[in-house]
């Protein structure tokens, strides 16, 4: 009886598992994007001070031979695309030691530049040349003096990439252009 009633209780939690196994497909839900909320404010000094002040300290510690720039931007007013231009330049300059090639020279047209101080406009250029700014991208093409949080993280984004890329040797192995 014992076993009997065990062997009972068994075949029933067998069937029981067996029953709650879904056939057929199993569709996954849909992705649903959380929505973003951007804010229309301008970035502001203080702010863009704190992010190059980071990528500055980021730079110096994965390389050690380099000094991170001491100057900040700081105040609540919006920071400009020349200012902007001018902390990537000095970001550029302090990480140039480091280069481990010479890429060839970005070419673009320089009648779309929007940037105005002659001094700023040259520093966009080199950047551009070297592929550190985007030749059509927000900050040297918009008509708006300042950048809002979208276009400053995508030019920043853009800048550190190309610095990354040009601290590093490439492998000769997956680089055409490295190859014998």
């Amino acid at each position: 009886m014992y076993k009997t009633g065990l062997m009972l209780a068994l075949l029933t939690v067998t069937v029981v598992a067996f029953a709650q196994v879904p056939t057929g497909e199993i569709k996954a839900k849909p992705y649903v994007p959380r929505k973003i909320v951007m804010s229309p404010q301008p970035v502001t000094k203080t702010e863009a001070g704190k992010v190059f002040a980071q990528a500055g300290s980021a730079i110096a510690k994965v390389m050690p031979t380099l000094k991170a720039p001491s100057e900040r931007l700081a105040g609540t007013k919006p920071v400009t695309r020349e200012e902007v231009i001018g902390q990537f330049d000095k970001l550029f300059q302090m990480a140039k030691p480091e280069f481990k090639f010479t890429p060839k020279k970005v070419s673009y047209d320089a009648t779309l530049l929007t940037i105005k101080d002659p001094a700023a406009r040259a520093k966009l250029q080199n950047l551009i040349a070297w592929g550190c700014v985007d030749k059509v991208g927000y900050l040297a093409t918009a008509n708006k003096g300042t950048l809002g949080v979208t276009e400053f993280g995508d030019s920043v984004g853009f800048l550190l990439s190309r610095l990354a890329e040009l601290t590093h040797m490439p492998d000769p192995e997956f680089t055409p252009d490295l190859q014998p």
